[in-house]
Order: C-alpha cells, then sequence, then structure tokens
C-alpha cells in the first residue's frame, strides 16, 4: 500500500492523503484524489515534478520510496465539449458523459453559457434554449424560442450569460434581433429589449446587463436596468462592432472589445462618471480585483497589469523564455491573493499557469505545464 500525500500546487499547503495499491492506475488516483477532497474529478489536475499525470500507475510514481507527493491544481469549472449536435461533459476517470444529442438542424447548438455556483449549462439551438444540470446530466429547464421563418442563426459563444446565482438567463435571438431575461424558477420572461445584439453580460449582483451589437455596423452597446427595463447608459458609438464585454467584480467598471475595419479597441468605461478610457494594446483583458486588469500585448509578448481608473499599464511582464509569443493563442487570467495567475494556452498543444504572488512581481513563482486539450476544455 503506497502513500500519496495531495499539496497544493499554487500555495504549497498539504491537503490530504491517500492510499492506494501500486497496481492502482492515474485514474485510479484521479477517483480516489476527488473523493479525499470532496470534489469532483473535473476540477483537479494532479502533478509530479509540474508536470501532469495522465498514464501509467501509481508504482511508477513511488521509486523506490513508499511515500509520494502529488500537487493539485484545481480548475474552475468541468469539461465541455460540444460538436453541432451533441454536449459533453468530460471527466477524468470516468466515461464521458453526453447531455445531448440530435440528429435535426434545427437543434444544431449555436451557443452555451454556465453558472458556476449552481453548476448549470444553457444550451442554444435555434429552436429552443435548454438548462441542464452538469452534474446528474438532468435537464431542468426548456424554454421555447419562437423563431421568423426564413430567418438563421450563427454560431457564437457570448449570446447567453447567467447571473451569478444561476436564477436568471439572458438570451439574444439573433434571429429575431431580441434579448430576453428568462427567469428560470417561473419560466417567464421578465426582460425583453428589441435591437441588434451578439454579445451580452451580467453586472455581479445581477441588476443590470450589458448588451452590444453589429446590425448596420451601429456598433451600440446598452446598459439596462433589469427591474425595469429603463437605459442607463449607452456606451458611446463607433465604427465597428462589439465582440466582448464584462463587469468589474464590483460592478462600477465595464470593459468592452470592438472590431474596427481597421483595428481593434479594448475600452474601459466608468459606470460613475460615464466616460471611457482606451486600453489599446491590451488584449484577453480580465478584472483580477476591483481596481486591476490584467491582459495581453498586442504581440503577445508581454502580460500587462494596468490599474483602474488611470487605464494604463503599471507593470509589463515579458514572456521571452516562458512561451513562444507566435505559439500563443488563448489567455486566461485569474485572481490569486494579491496577485494572479495566468493560464496560457499554446498553438503546441501544452499550456502554462504561471503564478504570479503580487502586482508587482515581475517574475512568475511557480511556473506549471499541462497539456493543452484538458485546461482549455476546463477554463472554456
Amino acid at each position: 500500500m503506497l502513500h500519496v500525500s495531495l499539496c497544493h500546487a499554487v500555495t504549497g499547503d498539504h491537503l490530504a492523503v491517500v492510499k492506494l495499491q501500486a497496481t492502482a492506475s492515474i485514474d485510479d488516483l484521479y477517483v480516489a484524489s476527488a473523493q479525499v477532497l470532496n470534489r469532483d474529478t473535473f476540477v483537479l489536475h494532479l502533478l509530479r515534478h509540474n508536470q501532469e499525470l495522465s498514464s501509467g500507475t501509481v508504482g511508477q510514481l513511488a521509486g523506490a520510496g513508499e511515500d509520494i507527493e502529488i500537487s493539485v491544481l484545481f480548475v474552475p469549472g468541468p469539461r465541455f465539449v460540444a460538436s453541432a449536435q451533441s454536449i459533453w461533459l468530460l471527466s477524468i476517470g470516468t466515461e464521458p458523459q453526453m447531455l445531448k444529442e440530435s440528429t435535426s438542424e434545427s437543434s444544431s447548438v449555436l451557443s452555451m453559457a454556465f453558472a458556476r455556483k449552481t453548476n448549470q449549462i444553457a444550451i442554444k439551438t435555434l429552436d429552443t434554449v435548454q438548462v441542464w444540470d452538469v452534474i446528474s446530466g438532468e435537464l431542468k429547464e426548456q424554454l421555447v424560442v419562437e423563431m421568423k421563418s426564413g430567418r438563421s442563426a450563427s454560431p457564437s459563444p457570448k449570446l447567453m450569460d447567467f447571473t451569478e446565482d444561476g436564477s436568471q438567463l439572458a438570451v439574444i435571438d439573433d434571429s429575431q434581433h431580441v434579448l430576453k431575461i428568462w427567469d428560470l424558477q417561473s419560466k417567464a420572461c421578465i426582460f425583453e429589449a428589441p435591437s441588434c445584439f451578439e454579445v451580452c453580460a451580467f453586472s455581479p449582483d445581477g441588476l443590470r446587463i450589458v448588451a452590444g451589437g453589429a446590425c448596420d455596423m451601429d456598433g451600440t452597446a446598452t446598459v439596462w436596468q433589469v427591474s425595469n427595463s429603463s437605459c442607463l447608459q449607452r456606451l458611446g458609438l463607433t465604427d465597428g462592432y462589439f465582440t466582448g464585454a464584462l463587469f468589474s467584480p464590483d460592478g462600477s467598471w465595464i470593459v468592452t472589445a470592438t472590431r474596427e475595419p481597421n483595428y481593434e479597441e479594448v475600452l474601459l468605461w466608468d459606470q460613475a462618471e460615464h466616460r471611457a478610457l482606451d486600453l489599446y494594446g491590451n488584449y484577453n483583458v480580465a478584472f483580477v480585483s476591483d481596481s486591476v486588469l490584467v491582459g495581453m500585448t498586442e504581440d503577445r509578448g508581454c502580460i500587462n497589469v494596468v490599474k483602474v481608473p488611470e487605464g494604463r499599464a503599471v507593470l509589463s511582464v515579458p514572456l521571452e523564455g516562458t512561451i513562444r509569443p507566435h505559439s500563443l493563442f488563448a489567455a486566461l487570467f485569474l485572481p490569486y491573493k494579491h496577485g494572479f495567475v495566468a493560464i496560457l494556452g499554446s498553438s503546441e498543444n501544452n499550456a502554462l499557469a504561471l503564478t504570479f504572488p503580487s502586482l508587482e512581481s515581475t517574475v512568475p513563482h511557480n511556473v506549471i505545464s499541462f497539456s493543452l486539450e484538458k485546461t482549455i476544455e476546463a477554463l472554456a
């Protein structure tokens, strides 16, 4: 019997001990670790010497000794894989679980949204919006979307958004150019705004929603009060169209991304003073606190730390020697203590997690490498 000590990959804290036979597989180790940590396997990455475990037996890890130390990296949320007619939930150590399958063209998947606190996933097709329980795989709600004849819709990842408590779901019906908000308990539509939208996002408290569009290249984004459908603010006009929007954790700022005819633009909007700050040169931005944004430079060669409300980079961390900029195609930034964790996806079939313990850190505290397909699916 071998003793496997589980430690947090970022903090180094001891978490638990797992006892397994030497012949136990790595999949068995994932299942046993998930049980003792009271987590599901799909939120865990197990690492040995900063390399993710994927095959073999526990005995092969032990060598001559009987005690093994394994690092545990927690990732937010389950892994989903979507095709035109199916949604799969992937979990290490178990068989992939199909949440949805259809051979009807009208049921092709157009968009998804995930409510992390309530483990719900919303799936938008041409004629319905389905809300599933991720853990059980059971269909919880089905909302019928009336489509105009002759209209078609295009896939987009940003056509829906949940409130943080999972009680309401915003849905953009891009065939009719209407934004609707549904109360999932009563199955009632509590908000409707006619216009042309392609992206939407709730404020953290769920009281406001921002949506931006591209019809006729008007490039208008609007902030509404959900309770009475009143327009609170219009986020300017642009020659292009909005491709993304998000609120700061305290709801006082909004970041919008727009695509112009010849360039892309990221703007930071002050909700109190109704002014915009240009974050030109920063992409893949995310809030790691109420007053700090982290983003990538246009050439993908540096990570920038941007202070709010100044709207300019106060620290730039070069990635030279860590990951080749031309291979970087996905970036995710998560808050961690007084700093942040940067998860960078590469086209070379791997990904890195870089831990910066403070916002003044110019060198990551540690670098963890793990497989791309597991990472991007988990963080999508």
